[in-house]
C-alpha cells in the first residue's frame, strides 16, 4: 500500500456507530491503497487508529451481522430505541417461522401413501426447501433475540433486601478505631477501608497493595476480646464452628495466612475421612455380625 485518499471527517459511519467509539469521536476515515481496501478510522483527539476494516469484512456484515441486529447508522445512534426494535421485530418473525414449520410437518403426516403431500415437482422441492429455510430462519432469529438479552432474562440478579438482612445479621456498629485497625494491618501497606457486616459482627475491611485483610470491629474486639494476631487476620476467637472460623479466615490474602488456612483445611479434611472410614468399618462389622448371628439361629 503505497498510499492513500485524503482523510474523510466523519461523526459516525456504518462502522463506527458502537457506543465504544465515543469517547473518540469524531473520526477520521482514511482510505489505503491495496487491494484488500483496508480503510483505518483515525480519532484526532487520541492521535491513533481506533478502528480499521477491509473490503472482504464490509461485504460479509451486509449480508450477516447487519441484517441479523439490524445494524444501520441512523437506528444504531439510538441504543435503546434499537434494543427495542430488534426484540419486538424478532418476537412475531419467530411465530411466523414457527408456524410455518409446524403447518409444514403436520402436512407430512396427511398422507401416509408418500412423505411428500405434493406430486408435481415445483411443489414438492418448496415444501422441502420451505423446512429446511424454516428451521434456519427459525434458529437465525431466536439467536438474535437472545443475543439482545430480551427483558433483561440472563442479567445477573443481585441479592434481595431479605437476603441481604440475613448475611449481615443483626445491626453492630463498629466499636474499634479505623487507627486501631491500621496498626493491626501492619505491615499491610493499606489503600482502603471498608466497614462491612456478617452475621452479627462488624468487620473492617483493608485493602492494600500486597491483598487484603478483615479485621473485627464490633464491641468483642474493641473490648481485647480477640489477641492481635487473630483480629488482624479476621479469625472468629469465639467461635466453636471451625468451618466458618476457616471460611472466614480464608479471605485474607497474604501468603502466610492463605498457607495456614490450607493446612488446616487438609487436618480438618483428613479428620472428616478417618472419621468416615471408621464409620464404614463399624458399619460393616456389625453387618457382619448380623449375618453369622442369623445363620446360626437358621442352622439350630
Amino acid at each position: 500500500m503505497a498510499g492513500g485518499s485524503a482523510g474523510l471527517a466523519l461523526e459516525r459511519g456504518q462502522w463506527t456507530a458502537a457506543q465504544g467509539f465515543n469517547p473518540c469521536r469524531p473520526l477520521v476515515r482514511v482510505e489505503l491503497d491495496g487491494d484488500d481496501g483496508l480503510e483505518l478510522y483515525v480519532s484526532p483527539g487520541a492521535a491513533e487508529v481506533v478502528g480499521e476494516t477491509r473490503r472482504a469484512e464490509r461485504a460479509w456484515n451486509w449480508v450477516g451481522a447487519i441484517p441479523h441486529w439490524i445494524y444501520f447508522t441512523e437506528l444504531r445512534r439510538w441504543p435503546e430505541r434499537w434494543h427495542h426494535v430488534v426484540v419486538w421485530l424478532s418476537l412475531p418473525g419467530m411465530l411466523l417461522a414457527a408456524t410455518g414449520l409446524i403447518i409444514g410437518v403436520w402436512q407430512l403426516f396427511l398422507n401416509r401413501s408418500r412423505s411428500i403431500p405434493y406430486r408435481t415437482f415445483w411443489m414438492r422441492w418448496h415444501h422441502i426447501l420451505g423446512l429446511a429455510v424454516g428451521v434456519i430462519t427459525l434458529t437465525w432469529i431466536f439467536s438474535g433475540l437472545m443475543s439482545m438479552n430480551p427483558f433483561s432474562v440472563f442479567s445477573p440478579r443481585g441479592a434481595t433486601a431479605n437476603e441481604q438482612r440475613r448475611r449481615s445479621g443483626q445491626e453492630v456498629a463498629a466499636q474499634l478505631s479505623p487507627a486501631a485497625a491500621l496498626r493491626l494491618a501492619a505491615p499491610l501497606k493499606v489503600r482502603e477501608l471498608e466497614t462491612l457486616r456478617f452475621n452479627g459482627q462488624a468487620w473492617y475491611r483493608l485493602r492494600g497493595v500486597d491483598g487484603s485483610l478483615l479485621v473485627r470491629a464490633d464491641s468483642f474486639a474493641a473490648a481485647g476480646g480477640a489477641d492481635p494476631a487473630s483480629a488482624r487476620i479476621g479469625l472468629r476467637a469465639d467461635s466453636s464452628n471451625r468451618w466458618q472460623r476457616l471460611l472466614l479466615k480464608a479471605t485474607v490474602a497474604t501468603k502466610a495466612d492463605l498457607a495456614e488456612v490450607k493446612a488446616e483445611i487438609k487436618a480438618a479434611v483428613a479428620e472428616v475421612q478417618a472419621e468416615t472410614k471408621a464409620a464404614v468399618a463399624e458399619v460393616k462389622a456389625n453387618t457382619k455380625a448380623a449375618i453369622a448371628e442369623a445363620k446360626n439361629a437358621i442352622i439350630a
